[in-house]
């Protein structure tokens, strides 16, 4: 169960091992208090397997989360993304 919302568009593949992280916490404060975003993942996206979606994370329609891949902040629609940290490779004209 997410501590913060997940949503998730039409036609969405979250393969196996995918994590997708609501909460953190601020390493930074004495008191490590719980810090949580919500994810949002657009529509025929594809999270690939053990890939990570960190809290906040926005995935535009039709990206790709390569294998493994650690991805933070806005994906652009389209874009294909891969390694740790997740950096775009591809992005798909529509």
């Amino acid at each position: 169960m997410p501590i913060a919302p997940v949503t998730l568009g039409n036609r969405v593949c979250v393969s196996q091992g995918a994590y997708l992280c609501t909460g953190n916490h601020n390493f930074r404060s004495p008191d490590f208090e719980q810090r949580l975003e919500p994810i949002q993942v657009g529509d025929d996206v594809w999270i690939a397997a053990r890939a990570v979606l960190a809290p906040g994370t926005v995935v535009g329609a039709g990206a790709v989360i390569a294998m493994a891949a650690v991805a933070s902040g806005t994906v652009p629609p389209g874009a294909l993304l891969r390694g740790n940290p997740a950096v775009a490779v591809a992005v798909a004209q529509r």
